[in-house]
């Protein structure tokens, strides 16, 4: 049976863009040319006009994905059995003890560990401008708007204190995520990777109890005491 006609071509896309988040994230926008983006994917520089107008169509293409990435990897965490059981707890008014918020946060932190070149590209672009591209600040506003009313629908909190706890636990998780197994390891002062990834999610769940008991109206129970050795 004959491919369709656009397989090819979708194909070459799709390589060019792996290759552009690569590089990007290795190099930053201005660390890398068109023509070394073309040689990474072994294309013409005329491939990548034709896909994406520019170096800066493929860098906004790029972006597009990043989050595009990352939102399916948050909804992934909510489907998750565990998790969903833990959320319909929540709303329901339920105590939260430390140990099932750290439950979540290692769930959360293996499922967006997976985008770990996405999330290299995000702070790239910290370090370089000292401050997102306008690109990424609508991605992050609207992921922003889709889950603060989640967290503030478990948790009992207002939208704009939810909006707070986001940004404060996505700082520590991009931190973490940015390192590949053995930095984590060295960096934790851990012996394998699973210790370290049980310390960063317990570290996670600290800082969202934290922020959640000190915004929460119904003063939610999430109590470091009841947290697991």
């Amino acid at each position: 049976m004959a491919r369709p006609a656009n397989t090819d071509s979708e194909t070459t896309k799709r390589r060019v863009l792996e290759c552009a988040l690569d590089a990007f994230a290795q190099a930053g926008y201005d660390g890398v040319s068109t023509r070394e983006l073309a040689a990474a994917a072994n294309v013409t520089l005329a491939t990548i006009n034709y896909h994406f107008a520019s170096k800066q169509g493929l860098f906004e293409a790029a972006i597009d994905e990043v989050h595009a990435r990352i939102a399916r990897s948050l909804e992934r965490v909510l489907i998750d059995p565990t998790i969903a059981d833990l959320y319909r707890r929540a709303i329901s008014g339920a105590a939260i003890p430390l140990a099932d918020l750290t439950t979540f946060c290692r769930r959360l932190f293996i499922v967006v560990r997976e985008q770990r070149i996405c999330i290299r590209l995000l702070a790239r672009e910290r370090v370089t401008t000292g401050r997102l591209t306008e690109r990424s600040e609508g991605h992050v506003a609207n992921s922003n708007a889709r889950w603060a009313p989640v967290l503030s629908a478990m948790f009992g909190i207002q939208e704009q204190d939810g909006r707070a706890a986001i940004v404060a636990v996505t700082a520590l998780l991009d931190h973490f995520v940015i390192h590949d197994d053995d930095a984590l390891i060295a960096t934790l002062g851990v012996t394998n990777i699973d210790a370290a990834i049980d310390s960063v999610a317990r570290s996670l769940a600290l800082v969202t109890a934290a922020h959640l008991t000190a915004h929460s109206s119904d003063a939610v129970a999430i109590a470091a005491r009841r947290a697991q050795p």
